[in-house]
């Protein structure tokens, strides 16, 4: 009888592991979308795309929202925001040389591209840790979870800030600069109908 009434959803820590997946992050916010009433479908495999005398990858997600206008949507997600201690902000970040292909890939066909960021995790990160003891300063003891969206052009001209990585430059956001969607938990919902 128990096992019967058992929630069928995964848990917190099971749904942060199952969207650590690239695919099955992907898949969840499909069927997010489609709890939503739009109409949306993965892009299979990394599809290049004529963006002037170039071809540039296409984002992840291809959305129909009930009013007809088509979007493109570049899901990431992290388990958690990277706090900087000498600003007080939460922030993320993104390879920039991805964010100026989808801000030019949007401009070149006039559709529409938008960054979906799910952070599943409200625990401070080992590393914030570390470099809190270090400055002897404190980081807030749960760390804001959920959806969070923002239009790629504007991300194209709004960085905070940018960091040279092996990988190429790396630019940063804070939280205030997305509009946040839904918490968490209504996205699981969405995401596991």
């Amino acid at each position: 009888m128990a096992e019967a009434l058992r929630d069928p959803r995964p848990t917190d820590e099971a749904f942060a592991n199952q969207l650590a997946s690239g695919e099955a992050m992907e898949a969840a916010v499909v069927r997010w979308l489609k709890s939503r009433g739009s109409h949306a479908r993965r892009a299979e495999g990394p599809i290049w795309t004529p963006c002037g005398p170039r071809k540039v990858r296409r984002p992840d997600i291809v959305v129909m929202p009930s009013d007809g206008r088509m979007y493109w949507l570049e899901v990431k997600s992290e388990r958690t925001w990277s706090y900087r201690i000498t600003q007080d902000k939460f922030e993320f970040s993104i390879l920039a040389e991805k964010v100026r292909n989808y801000a030019d890939l949007s401009w070149y066909h006039q559709i529409p591209c938008f960054l979906l960021l799910i952070v599943s995790e409200s625990e401070p990160p080992e590393a914030d840790l570390r470099q809190a003891c270090r400055l002897r300063a404190t980081v807030p003891s749960e760390y804001p979870t959920g959806v969070w969206c923002c239009a790629v052009e504007e991300m194209a001209h709004s960085k905070r800030r940018e960091e040279d990585t092996e990988g190429g430059p790396m630019w940063w956001w804070a939280s205030e600069d997305l509009h946040k969607l839904c918490e968490l938990g209504e996205f699981r919902e969405g995401a596991s109908e």
